[in-house]
């Protein structure tokens, strides 16, 4: 059930207030809608004021979480971010009172749409448009968007395989570029986003164009890329895809999902227990190493 309620309650307040991101992106793509997120002019003591049950979320960045006839949505303040020093969060905030200035801090431009409880939407940058297109698109400078927060190009790239979106060109370029930015970020945060990328009914080509961007957290990937395997067991296999131990599609792809999850094993263990340790997995036990594996013999594999 749609919390029109809340912004009613923070409208006759005195508070604008509209939906934004991904509730307004699934909401026209006719999509099921898990979360309700929901931006105001409110101040984070307004909305404590206003509605008896809440739970300040995250009151520092100005979310709180509201209550009301069985349903909940974050109420988060207009704000502009301060500088992102840890690639993950900013160190601080400003509120301000204008939703075209809260809008243009967000990522893409299908997360960038705000509604109101008639349905009328708030579209800057084209978000409807790329919509139509099936285009994932960055705010503004997309090299900018990913400094911020690195996770947004795991975010990007699991829109892609979720939706089936195409990666506008530019925005594709910088996820290459950005992906080494993915060092900083926490294992959890990127098997979490790993997790949903795999399931995306979209997946296969996200892993063919964007190996090198995995690559970073999962270098177990690499050297299958570009791996020859045209030896006897392999002859008869129709549109072969040289990655993740080569896959072609349908049933075959699902052996694509095999490899990378095996991966994530890894990946959970060496965010906690540090580089150079060992790591124990469904495969046995072998040394991180630091993460890298030795080059592949010449001839035998490449990185794109």
């Amino acid at each position: 059930m749609r919390p029109d309620a809340i912004i009613k309650t923070l409208e006759d307040a005195g508070f604008e207030a509209r939906y934004v991101g991904g509730c307004v992106r699934d909401t026209l793509l006719d999509r099921p809608i898990h979360d309700w997120d929901i931006a105001s002019q409110a101040l984070p003591e307004d909305v404590l004021r206003l509605f008896p049950h809440c739970v300040p979320t995250g009151i520092r960045h100005g979310t709180v979480t509201v209550l009301l006839d069985g349903v909940s949505a974050e109420v988060t303040t207009y704000r502009l971010d301060g500088a992102y020093h840890d690639g993950r969060h900013p160190d601080g905030v400003r509120f301000v009172r204008s939703l075209a200035e809260d809008l243009a801090r967000r990522d893409l431009t299908v997360n960038a749409m705000a509604m109101d409880v008639r349905g009328d939407i708030t579209d800057l940058y084209g978000g409807r448009d790329d919509l139509r297109r099936g285009i994932l698109r960055c705010v503004g400078d997309p090299d900018k968007r990913f400094d911020e927060d690195a996770l947004r190009i795991m975010r990007t790239l699991r829109f892609a395989a979720v939706l089936g979106f195409t990666v506008e060109a530019h925005t594709a370029a910088a996820l290459h570029r950005c992906a080494p930015l993915l060092r900083d970020i926490a294992a959890e945060r990127l098997l979490t986003e790993m997790d949903r990328l795999l399931c995306g009914g979209y997946v296969l080509p996200v892993l063919l164009a964007y190996p090198d961007v995995l690559g970073v957290f999962l270098p177990e990937l690499l050297p299958c890329v570009g791996l020859d395997q045209r030896n006897r067991h392999h002859r008869r296999v129709g549109a072969y895809r040289p990655l993740c131990g080569g896959y072609s599609t349908g049933a075959g792809a699902a052996l694509g999902h095999a490899a990378p999850r095996r991966g994530q094993a890894r990946l959970l263990h060496r965010g906690r227990t540090g580089r150079g340790t060992l790591l124990r997995t469904s495969q046995g036990v072998g040394s991180a190493g630091g993460g890298d594996l030795p080059p592949p013999a010449d001839g035998q594999a490449h990185r794109p």
